[in-house]
């Protein structure tokens, strides 16, 4: 269900953008919607705010990022900021009128989300804790997440263009466009980090998507990529295919 649900927000937001739907069939885009994890989810939930933003329903862009931070990933809210500062038409909103919409949109957040989640994880854990919080103040702030393990500088570089091909690139052709320096400024900042992740990518495949632009219509963009995927999924299934291989001998 997670899946077909992430796979249709993606289709949604390639529609009201007019980026070719062929774009999301990548790799890593197919792994990232069938991973049962938050980061997936957080995928989702991006797409359906770049929608909300692109066809000004600014109230249900802001719940939708503050669901994503508190159900999901939480600092996948830092990738969405810009988009949250700006109107569709690029310009700034006035500050006054932006204040009161966050405000109203952070008490539909609180009550429709944060007050659920906490009264769960408290019937959960025996006391009341803020998930999410924890994750920022123990990773970010204490300065564990070289604990989980560190990459070189590269690593999402590398990762991006043997998972997402051309769409790692095509946002270069179009470097004014908010989504190109967006999604290039999210990649350095997560590049900076110590602990790496491929999952930590997913809440920017909606961004990469729609950075694409009218490149994606292009007939030799979409033949490359078309031949690109066929060859890493062939290399995925024949040198990590072995769960395949060991689950076809069970009766």
């Amino acid at each position: 269900i997670i899946s077909l649900v992430n796979i249709h927000a993606l289709v949604q937001m390639c529609n009201v953008f007019g980026v070719d739907d062929m774009m999301i069939m990548t790799p890593g885009i197919i792994s990232s919607s069938v991973a049962f994890l938050p980061n997936s989810i957080a995928c989702t939930m991006a797409a359906w705010s770049l929608t909300f933003w692109r066809q000004n329903q600014p109230n249900k862009l802001l719940l939708t990022l503050a669901a994503m931070t508190i159900l999901t990933w939480p600092y996948a809210i830092v990738f969405y900021l810009p988009f949250v500062f700006t109107r569709f038409d690029g310009k700034q909103a006035r500050f006054a009128f932006q204040i009161r919409r966050y405000m109203l949109a952070g008490l539909f957040a609180v009550i429709y989300v944060a007050a659920p989640v906490t009264i769960i994880d408290y019937l959960q854990y025996g006391k009341v804790t803020l998930t999410w919080l924890n994750a920022v103040l123990y990773n970010v702030l204490g300065g564990n997440d070289g604990k989980f393990g560190v990459e070189n500088g590269h690593f999402y570089v590398l990762n991006g263009l043997l998972n997402y091909n051309l769409l790692l690139l095509l946002p270069l052709l179009s470097p004014t466009s908010i989504f190109s320096t967006t999604f290039y400024t999210c990649l350095t900042l997560l590049s900076s980090r110590a602990h790496k992740e491929e999952r930590f990518l997913y809440p920017l495949i909606p961004m990469m998507v729609v950075a694409c632009g009218k490149w994606s219509r292009l007939k030799i963009v979409k033949a490359a990529l078309f031949v690109s995927c066929i060859w890493r999924l062939i290399s995925v299934k024949q040198y990590y295919g072995g769960v395949d291989e060991l689950f076809s001998k069970f009766p």
